[in-house]
């Protein structure tokens, strides 16, 4: 039994991955400031932000067939979701499974956001910075994730099967959309670019 003990912990011990807690938290403050102060320009009028995100969303709601009037909704939705990442973002500061799991999500959730972005910003004909900068956003979201994963002594098997089931859902929805775009977006997009602007 000690010797299974030693094995467990030379392959998840507290002195092989120490330093990825120490990284994932220092990271993970930070990203979690600039997330935060990203979410609030979607949400908060007279935000520095705020112009700029409302100037941004209309034809991203085009785009997924929602029409020029979804772009505030979506707007706000991205926000709301943003603004949830950053609180689960901080429950790594907090021991058990489900804070273990919500630590993992958070950042994976904010690079799926990310990578949506990236998509729409290269469909939309955007230029390549804007598209750019979104990927950079869920590459170091991504980086976010590996660290919180690596930085756990011992993954729970429930703990594993919550992140199994929550990861699947991820995937699930973004296939609905990627459907979505395929069937009506592409259509409402190019109606959307021939409207002249008032």
């Amino acid at each position: 039994r000690i010797k299974k003990v030693r094995q467990r912990s030379c392959r998840r011990g507290m002195d092989v991955l120490q330093p990825w807690s120490y990284i994932s938290w220092a990271f993970g403050s930070v990203i979690s400031v600039l997330l935060l102060f990203a979410a609030t320009g979607k949400l908060i009028p007279g935000h520095p932000l705020n112009p700029e995100m409302k100037d941004a969303f209309p034809p991203w709601a085009a785009l997924w067939g929602l029409g020029s009037a979804g772009g505030t909704c979506m707007r706000l939705v991205v926000g709301l979701l943003e603004v949830c990442t950053f609180g689960m973002l901080h429950c790594m500061w907090f021991k058990g499974d489900t804070f273990v799991v919500l630590s993992a999500v958070g950042p994976a959730l904010a690079a799926f956001v990310a990578s949506g972005a990236v998509v729409t910003h290269l469909l939309c004909g955007d230029t390549l910075d804007k598209a750019g900068f979104a990927a950079m956003v869920c590459f170091i979201m991504s980086d976010q994730f590996v660290l919180r994963y690596l930085s756990v002594d011992e993954w729970s098997p429930q703990a594993m099967e919550q992140l199994k089931i929550i990861a699947a859902s991820c995937v699930s929805i973004g296939v609905i959309f990627l459907i979505l775009w395929v069937v009506r977006g592409k259509a409402a997009y190019a109606a959307y670019q021939r409207v002249p602007s008032s």
